[in-house]
């Protein structure tokens, strides 16, 4: 007599053959999103320093009216 696996452990065994692809996307989207926010934060040290010069521009010009 055959038995017929329940719905709960096939569900199991579905998620523990996509754990491996999941774990390996978790990584790649951490990785990712690690250099994006090294990537704002150099583009927000630039913003920085742009406005910063800017100001000393707008100060030097309005200095030799």
């Amino acid at each position: 007599m055959r038995r017929t696996p329940c719905p709960q452990s096939l569900d199991s065994d579905i998620a523990l053959s996509r754990a491996p692809h999941l774990a390996d996307q978790l990584q790649q989207t951490t990785s990712e999103n690690t250099a994006l926010h090294a990537r704002i934060t150099e583009l927000e040290d630039d913003l920085a320093a742009a406005r910063t010069s800017l100001r000393r521009m707008i100060r030097d010009e309005n200095l030799h009216q």
